[in-house]
């Protein structure tokens, strides 16, 4: 079971990295008559609080952080890691690909 935590943790991370990639793919790129937004009002209080870079490169350093110390953790049964880790992968793999949509609709890529 220990192996398939750290699988669906890293999972997690890879996921994570692709929403945070696209979210920037997204929000930099320049469409002549498209204008995109953040729809999380969290990401964008952070955005706008201390810029867009750093928001995800500490949003990642503290999910990274938070998946260890789950994994790791010897007071939460292994089912319920693997469900609350099932839970973060299908959010931040939503949140991937609905930002591939997002750049395919608007053709950044």
């Amino acid at each position: 079971m220990k192996g398939l935590l750290t699988e669906v943790g890293v999972a997690v991370i890879l996921a994570n990295v692709v929403d945070n990639v696209t979210t920037y793919m997204a929000l930099t790129a320049s469409t002549p008559g498209v204008r995109l937004f953040e729809a999380n009002p969290l990401a964008d209080w952070g955005f706008q609080r201390i810029g867009m870079v750093p928001f995800l490169v500490v949003e990642f350093l503290l999910t990274a952080a938070i998946l260890v110390w789950l994994i790791r953790c010897k007071e939460i049964g292994n089912w319920t890691k693997l469900a609350i880790l099932s839970c973060l992968l299908a959010l931040a793999g939503g949140a991937a690909i609905n930002n591939f949509l997002i750049l395919i609709d608007t053709g950044i890529i």
